[in-house]
């Protein structure tokens, strides 16, 4: 599922990718050029050293080509907007399929090993057991049940569940089920989803199992209600959020308040900016 990759390769592929990634950006002032060139000699001493890479179990196994994939995304975050880095991510490896002696170059000085020694950060909670930071998300899933009972195979301990469209409005949680799996002792703690301090506070008056945690969404311009995060603390309750890049504002749940947007204020904020025709 996790892999070490090891990558040895030499000065002709470390310019292939520079010129890739420029040709990607468009035209540039001379200085601008330098600073991308400095940014990205950086980034591949960074990456030099080798790297992590997931992959599925049901997927093939990862290739080389799996790999300049992933190291265009690492090239080009900051550098190229979003469209415009998967475009250039998915697009190497055409470029690759295209010459047959690059490819089989850049076959041989990539390897490959399963990582054994990977530690996942933990964080304790109120019903005494310890929670992973690394969460299996389902939210616009099929196959649910498959596809969770595939991640706890493979490792996953926590799983970020989501609404049940069945129900016809998009939020048919089956609660008896929760309730289903944790007097059985298949789930050790539970939490709840989008509470404010009001109704979490009816809930801890009337609960038989206390939540561990309390996911929600937040980020800078929206931030966790200090009401909320008070008695979180209080009853030892972790707060978990989503959203912290200002995914929510285009959905529509930033327009009411004083910062009413459908694009993420976080993402437009000048400081979050890159001055126009630069590289970093």
């Amino acid at each position: 599922f996790l892999h070490n990759v090891s990558w040895d390769c030499g000065d002709d592929v470390y310019n292939f990718f520079v010129d890739y990634m420029l040709y990607q950006v468009g035209k540039l002032s001379e200085a601008d050029m330098e600073a991308c060139q400095r940014g990205l000699a950086m980034r591949w001493g960074t990456l030099h050293g080798g790297f992590h890479i997931c992959v599925p179990p049901s997927c093939h196994p990862p290739d080389a080509m799996h790999a300049v994939s992933l190291l265009i995304l690492s090239f080009g975050h900051g550098l190229l907007s979003g469209p415009l880095l998967k475009h250039a991510a998915l697009g190497l490896p055409k470029v690759f399929a295209a010459d047959s002696e690059a490819q089989e170059y850049i076959q041989k000085c990539v390897s490959f090993a399963d990582a054994q020694d990977v530690v996942v950060q933990t964080v304790e909670l109120n019903s005494g057991f310890s929670m992973p930071m690394l969460a299996f998300g389902t939210a616009g899933m099929d196959r649910t049940r498959e596809t969770v009972q595939e991640a706890l195979r493979v490792g996953f301990r926590a799983v970020d569940t989501a609404t049940n469209p069945s129900g016809g409005n998009g939020f048919g949680y089956d609660q008896e089920k929760v309730f289903k799996v944790v007097r059985r002792g298949w789930v050790r703690s539970i939490g709840v989803s989008n509470f404010d301090s009001q109704q979490l506070q009816r809930l801890l008056s009337m609960a038989t199992i206390l939540p561990a945690v309390v996911g929600l969404w937040a980020d800078i311009f929206h931030p966790v209600p200090r009401s909320l995060r008070v008695l979180c603390k209080r009853h030892k309750i972790q707060l978990q959020v989503y959203g912290t890049l200002g995914y929510e504002w285009s959905q529509g749940r930033g327009l009411a308040g004083k910062l009413a947007s459908r694009s993420s204020p976080l993402l437009v904020h000048p400081a979050s900016q890159l001055p126009k025709g630069r590289c970093f």
